[in-house]
């Protein structure tokens, strides 16, 4: 079960959103001390006449030069490539973990550019839904985030105890600590039964009888989560992807307004599977 991050994929359309996140993503890799690979997509527009292809070279040339200085002015110190492909973003992205084996992705989750827009159109879609490893969203904010704890949200899946473990490692990497709960509509006698349980194989999974999962209780999933965060700091929110998960419930089209409150929250969406 692969718990370390050894290769960092981060999709950049030099936006400044985007730029935070390559920032983000330098730290992480200096302290796990991973390798990167900073990946632009050009993406034609429909129709694009094949008489301009030297348009198309233009845009490349620009982009290597952007991502040149990108490297120079923040990657130092750290094993960091460059790729440039073309056609559509989220379909080259996908392609690229697979090409290069990278076991993270860190990107930006709101920008001014046809990448931006795609991240946040097909999150819920094409990349979150897709992705088989872990998925590091940075937010549009005025300045680079500072993470001072991991709000892990557990459903007491299979699969959490690993997923907690390497939020854990996560958590170190950025000297965070780690908030386990769990939201609750109604906790009734089956639900306090697989608490207890769960309590208990993550006590003894992880070495550690202190740890303790907080039930949230909420009229909904997203108003429990807001009362939650909304009471901390510098906080960013663990989701655990399965085939119907939290997170598939978060981004369901009767919640696209509610989803604005977490817009300013870094979101770390571990797939089942990936670790």
């Amino acid at each position: 079960m692969k718990q370390a991050i050894t290769h960092i994929l981060v999709p950049t359309d030099f936006s400044a959103f985007s730029n935070r996140a390559f920032r983000f993503a330098t730290h992480l890799a200096k302290k796990s001390n991973a390798k990167m690979t900073l990946f632009h997509v050009v993406e034609p527009p429909y129709n694009f006449a094949t008489a301009v292809e030297g348009m198309l070279d233009m845009m490349e040339k620009n982009a290597l030069s952007r991502m040149k200085n990108l490297i120079a002015e923040f990657g130092t110190d750290i094993d960091i490539t460059s790729q440039i492909r073309h056609g559509r973003t989220s379909v080259e992205i996908l392609n690229c973990i697979d090409r290069e084996g990278a076991d993270m992705v860190v990107m930006g989750s709101r920008g001014q550019s046809k990448l931006s827009r795609t991240v946040l159109g097909s999150v819920s879609e094409t990349i979150a839904h897709d992705l088989t490893v872990p998925l590091f969203l940075i937010p549009a904010a005025d300045e680079d985030p500072v993470i001072s704890s991991l709000i892990f949200t557990t459903d007491f899946r299979i699969n959490d105890p690993a997923h907690f473990k390497f939020t854990s490692s996560m958590a170190s990497l950025i000297d965070a600590s780690v908030d386990l709960i769990h939201i609750s509509e109604e906790f009734d006698f089956d639900e306090r039964i697989r608490h207890l349980g769960f309590t208990e194989i993550l006590r003894d999974e992880a070495g550690d009888d202190s740890l303790m999962i907080e039930i949230i209780n909420g009229d909904s999933l997203l108003h429990g989560i807001a009362e939650y965060v909304d009471r901390q700091k510098n906080a960013a929110l663990v989701f655990n992807r399965y085939k119907r998960t939290v997170l598939q419930k978060l981004f369901k089209k009767n919640h696209t307004d509610e989803i604005v409150v977490y817009s300013d929250l870094p979101l770390l969406i571990i797939p089942s599977g990936s670790i």
